[in-house]
């Protein structure tokens, strides 16, 4: 399994010729990260995920009384339940990491399913499809404005006949990151700022990128650039996961990823892992990239910050982490909610349900 992650982003005055996909915008048009011709699979990937998103949501409501979701929970997410006259809760120390699951889950339900904002969002979501939609710039390139042309330098009230830098006008995040590159988007008429420095960001290692937009006022020169300074959030699918061939299976729960009887076939939860599983994972970062956010701290820019961040992809390790890391872990969310929608999915009938309590598939009652 190749990788996706998050990424830190600074967009201003965006004006962007957008489609609506559902409660995204699709890139559309001749231009670089053009969604055109795969709008049908992020039409389907949306739906599965809304799927993924409802199974996770059941576990949340049941869980006080339902032994598959508890042992679910246990297992990807390290989170331990103790028996009251209520029902199972989870343990004080399990605490903490419950409710940043359960806060995680919901939030991405009421975004997802329900159809609302989550946390920080004034727009919906971009998706770009190409990953030299972001021009990688230096820090000495002569700065662009929202309307694409040059910024003059003024000493007082006089030109200096110069023009500003990239650095000049972003000095801020220069000096606090001073590890980032600067990306100028086009069709976003602003600048973007990662710790990559290819030229095409959907590297052949890379899946998909979640990147979470600031409002950015403060780290801006006065003046400088129009006041209106939104954020956008952005996800970019690379044409690995377009082609398919780096997931389990392409679509939720067939082909590799279809129901068998795991006495009789043996398959880990890797061979069921979705394209759409992949793209729920990026979700996961997007609907909560924005709960650190702190508009009394502007100095809190470094996106390693992030509600939830990425510690392990493959289901071997994502099943090693600690309590605290598996609650930040992206990959742990998909694979759970994967793991519990496998649990009651209806496969038909006189067929005994299967989960994945190991990443190996088993029926829902091991080890009896």
């Amino acid at each position: 399994m190749r990788f996706s992650c998050w990424k830190l982003i600074l967009f201003f005055d965006l004006l962007l010729p957008m489609v609506a996909g559902q409660s995204f915008r699709y890139t559309t048009g001749a231009k670089a990260g053009s969604c055109d011709g795969n709008t049908a699979k992020l039409d389907a990937w949306i739906g599965e995920s809304k799927i993924l998103t409802n199974a996770a949501k059941k576990a949340i409501d049941s869980v006080s009384t339902n032994v598959v979701a508890q042992k679910l929970f246990t297992s990807w997410f390290k989170i331990d339940f103790v028996q009251k006259s209520t029902g199972a809760v989870p343990t004080t120390e399990s605490n903490q990491a419950w409710q940043r699951v359960k806060l995680t889950f919901e939030t991405l339900y009421d975004f997802l399913v329900r159809d609302r904002g989550y946390p920080g969002m004034q727009d919906p979501p971009t998706i770009y499809c190409d990953g030299t939609f972001a021009q990688l710039v230096g820090w000495n390139s002569a700065a662009l404005d929202s309307e694409g042309n040059f910024i003059p330098e003024y000493i007082g009230n006089k030109p200096t006949g110069r023009f500003l830098k990239v650095r000049d006008i972003y000095d801020y995040v220069k000096s606090s990151m001073p590890d980032v590159n600067p990306y100028w988007v086009n069709d976003e008429r602003g600048y973007m700022f990662e710790y990559e420095h290819d030229a095409d960001l959907c590297r052949s290692d890379a899946l998909a990128y979640t990147i979470a937009g600031y409002r950015g006022r403060e780290y801006i020169r006065p003046g400088v650039l129009p006041n209106k300074t939104p954020f956008r959030d952005v996800i970019l699918i690379c044409e690995s996961l377009f082609t398919g061939t780096q997931s389990g299976t392409t679509e939720l729960g067939k082909n590799d990823g279809a129901y068998r009887d795991p006495t009789k076939s043996a398959f880990d939860i890797a061979e069921a892992f979705s394209d759409s599983a992949t793209f729920f994972h990026e979700l996961v970062h997007l609907v909560t990239a924005h709960l650190t956010y702190d508009p009394f701290n502007p100095g809190r820019l470094d996106p390693r910050s992030m509600y939830i961040n990425d510690f392990a992809y493959e289901h071997v390790d994502a099943l090693n982490l600690d309590r605290n890391h598996a609650a930040d872990n992206a990959q742990s969310y998909a694979f759970f909610a994967l793991a519990y929608w496998y649990y009651i999915n209806n496969w038909g009938s006189n067929v005994k349900p299967i989960t994945f309590y190991s990443g190996t598939a088993t029926f829902w009652d091991w080890p009896n």
